[in-house]
């Protein structure tokens, strides 16, 4: 059971990282010919909201992952929909205009329309990434609209959107730094993590680097089976001051306050420990307080490890 469960911290560990630093797990393979469109940011109940298309090919699906991002100081709130199914993307002439529809469900009906309104032009790989160079071309999305949720945002709608339309040369495309894309912690730190499985996946990393910045996350991922076509993810993520959280020389307890606009609480940690690592169990009230979904308090058995 133990060793189950510092399998499953390792992950939340990771997945947090990721999440929180924007890096993806690992080198993405790009195939020459697979148009991609991605929007400039567009503003909605607060929320800076993008928009990714792919066009699969031959190869594979289309795809179509719609985020958005809110910051308030240093703290983070992200909402991501990614669908793999249901979504039709068709690219014409030389970038010229694309076509994107689909029929989502409860996510609603897609049926918005990419015009180029700029000339064919190569750029090197996005800002932060190193890789192939692509051909795009700037232009408009228009009639754009999906039904996030039925309580917080409702229907994310946009009548125009500058966007771009690029063809992405073959190779290795890599972001966040690195072959894997998530910064290596140096040795000195504690983290404490708590995984929550069942109707949905709760993700909770509480870490205190050796230089003592603590950086607090969770992360809750729905069930799929009941947001089918999409795969939904919701993060919280933000900085807070060294005594945010305290951790005893054994290991055998800590304490933690939320900090920022989105945590709140605390928490107190109990547990057994073995060498460099804790199993045990996480009490009070510490919350992270997700707009579209609403509270969520991470309970239950944790794991606190030094690194």
């Amino acid at each position: 059971m133990k060793r189950q469960l510092l399998g499953l911290a390792i992950v939340a560990a990771t997945v947090s990282l990721v999440a929180a630093t924007g890096a993806t797990a690992r080198p993405r393979a790009t195939t020459a010919g697979s148009a991609v469109l991605y929007t400039t940011p567009f503003v909605y109940k607060g929320y800076s909201w993008s928009l990714t298309v792919t066009d699969g090919g031959a190869s594979g699906a289309d795809t179509l992952t719609l985020s958005a991002t809110k910051r308030a100081g240093k703290a983070l709130q992200t909402h991501s929909y990614s669908f793999s199914t249901g979504v039709s993307f068709t690219v014409t002439g030389k970038l010229a205009s694309a076509k994107l529809t689909g029929s989502l469900g409860p996510f609603g009906t897609l049926k918005a329309l990419f015009k180029a309104t700029g000339p064919l032009k190569k750029a090197g790989a996005p800002p932060g990434c190193t890789g192939p160079s692509s051909t795009g071309r700037a232009g408009t999305l228009s009639g754009f609209a999906l039904t996030a949720d039925t309580t917080f945002f409702k229907k994310v709608a946009k009548s125009v959107i500058h966007a771009t339309l690029s063809v992405p040369g073959a190779g290795q495309l890599s972001c966040g730094g690195g072959t894997t894309g998530v910064p290596t912690k140096p040795p000195g730190g504690v983290s404490l993590l708590v995984t929550q499985t069942g109707a949905e996946t709760l993700l909770a990393s509480i870490s205190k680097a050796a230089t003592g910045a603590v950086t607090e996350s969770v992360i809750v991922t729905e069930d799929k089976t009941k947001t089918a076509p999409a795969s939904i993810n919701h993060m919280i993520s933000s900085p807070a001051p060294g005594s945010a959280f305290t951790v005893a020389a054994d290991l055998t307890s800590a304490h933690a306050t939320g900090a920022g606009p989105f945590l709140s609480g605390a928490l107190d940690f109990a547990g057994a420990a073995q060498g460099t690592t804790a199993f045990g169990q996480i009490t009070g009230d510490f919350t992270a307080k997700f707009d579209s979904i609403g509270p969520r308090s991470p309970s239950g058995t944790a794991i606190l490890a030094k690194s």
